[in-house]
C-alpha cells in the first residue's frame, strides 16, 4: 500500500512529481497487484481518466478508441463532435471534425480532457 500511495500522491501533486513509472521485477513479484491497486485508487477520484493498454496491439489506435469509448469521457467527445470513423473508431458525427491523423486526433482528444480538469494515467500491461 506504501508503494500505491507514492505513486498516486506523485501523479496527483500540483505540479506532479513525477511523470512516468516503470514497474518491472520477477514473476510473481505484485506488478500486476501493485497497477490494479494504483489504478483502483486513481479512478475512485473523478478527475482521473485510467486507460489500460496492451503493448501487443497498436498504442495510439488503442488509446484512441478507449479514450474515446469510456463513459465518462464519450459524452465529452460527443459534444465536441470529435469523428474518429476513419480509423475505425466510434461513428461518424455529422459536421465533425475528420481527422486521418491518430496522434492528432489524440492530442485534440487529450487536450479536450484537460481543459476538463481531467487527468489521465495510462499503463501498459501484459
Amino acid at each position: 500500500m506504501e508503494q500505491t500511495n507514492e505513486v498516486v500522491d506523485n501523479f496527483s501533486s500540483e505540479p506532479a512529481n513525477c511523470m512516468m513509472y516503470m514497474i518491472t521485477g520477477v514473476r510473481g513479484a505484485g506488478k500486476t497487484v501493485l497497477m490494479t491497486s494504483i489504478a483502483k485508487e486513481l479512478t475512485e477520484d473523478k478527475k482521473w481518466v485510467v486507460v489500460e493498454l496492451n503493448p501487443e496491439l497498436d498504442l495510439l489506435e488503442q488509446l484512441a478508441a478507449k479514450l474515446y469509448n469510456l463513459p465518462e469521457t464519450h459524452v465529452l467527445f460527443a459534444k465536441a463532435k470529435i469523428d474518429l470513423s476513419f480509423f475505425g473508431i466510434g461513428l461518424s458525427v455529422e459536421g465533425g471534425q475528420q481527422f486521418t491523423s491518430i496522434d492528432t486526433a489524440i492530442e485534440t482528444m487529450l487536450s479536450l480532457l484537460k481543459k476538463e480538469g481531467k487527468k489521465c494515467w495510462f499503463c501498459l500491461t501484459g
